[in-house]
């Protein structure tokens, strides 16, 4: 290759990690991203990230990482959320309360017809692989794989007795691994790859009306009442004051073991080693709506996005944060 070829290709595949990173994060907190979509990344060995567009239009699309370019959009019905595994797609649309099939390498128009209906009361859909995990509004867990197309057929994970978890929070990792926080069952089920419940970690010292979010970290769940800003986690005693404030989003599932919180004014990242949460990333300063952080290919991506046109900011465990532009649109406060 030569030294043009090598530098062509290096620029283009950290355009890829610069749209794969904005992917990951985008989806969580509603961006607007020119031209308005919301993205979610594909399978790390494909170069497609599909995003959503959920403002002023109602789309979704293909985006090539190796030239960050968008190469096929279509219309969707009042859509929701996107889940993807390898060339497997499901669009969620009305609220989550449907769910469509579509062959990613086939996208087509989605009007809702031939939609499969979520599970009743469907508050959440989170994934992890090819794992999805419903959660419903009585709290009730119900799991499916994309890969064998009970992802649209989903079992209800009980415990013993038949009982429903009453979960308020869940979370799937990679390997399909689901950790969900149940106040009815005194703390965090865990769920194998399997479907069935491994067993139930009490934690003590949960309010009862806090806003809670569960992730897992390296296989180990971890816990955030963002309300007060205390962190639990599996295997230490008691917990942690992280300092984050009650915008505050804990990380989705990452296969490394630090655990990445992001609020308003930065990102607080809680060491494997138990040390004391350490903000990384910002001061008191507004930095803007913070998106959930997650992981690509080992790299922790974060990112947060201001009012208005003046932009955003993508935040990479791997290097320098960069600014995000919103090619001359706008982003309105929720």
């Amino acid at each position: 290759m030569t030294d043009v070829g090598r530098a062509t290709a290096a620029r283009r595949r950290r355009a890829g990690r610069i749209v794969a990173g904005v992917a990951l994060v985008a989806a969580a907190i509603g961006m607007v991203i020119a031209p308005g979509f919301d993205e979610r990344e594909a399978d790390a060995v494909d170069p497609s990230v599909w995003a959503l567009q959920t403002g002023a239009g109602q789309r979704y699309a293909r985006v090539n990482t190796e030239i960050a370019e968008v190469d096929t959009v279509k219309d969707v019905d009042a859509p929701s959320d996107i889940v993807q595994d390898g060339d497997r797609l499901l669009v969620l649309s009305a609220s989550l309360t449907n769910a469509t099939i579509v062959e990613a390498a086939r996208p087509a128009d989605v009007t809702g017809a031939g939609a499969i209906a979520t599970p009743p009361g469907t508050t959440a859909v989170v994934a992890g692989g090819d794992m999805v995990a419903y959660l419903a509004g009585d709290g009730d867990v119900l799991v499916g794989r994309l890969s064998d197309g009970t992802a649209t057929a989903p079992r209800e994970v009980t415990l013993d007795g038949g009982l429903g978890l009453r979960a308020v929070a869940v979370a799937v990792d990679a390997a399909g691994v689901i950790a969900a926080y149940s106040p009815v069952a005194g703390g965090v089920v865990r769920v194998g790859a399997d479907g069935t419940v491994d067993g139930v970690d009490p934690v003590p010292g949960v309010p009862v009306d806090g806003d809670v979010q569960v992730t897992l970290a390296a296989g180990r769940w971890a816990l955030l009442d963002a309300a007060t800003g205390l962190l639990w986690r599996e295997g230490v005693d008691g917990s942690v004051a992280t300092g984050v404030d009650p915008d505050a989003r804990l990380q989705r599932a990452t296969e490394a073991a630090d655990v990445h919180i992001a609020d308003g004014r930065g990102l607080v990242v809680a060491a494997a080693d138990g040390g004391a949460p350490v903000r990384v990333f910002g001061s008191d300063a507004i930095a803007g709506a913070p998106a959930a952080p997650a992981e690509l290919d080992g790299v922790v991506y974060a990112a947060w996005l201001g009012d208005g046109d003046g932009g955003g900011t993508l935040w990479s465990s791997a290097g320098p944060a960069v600014p995000l532009d919103y090619a001359g649109g706008t982003r309105s406060a929720a």
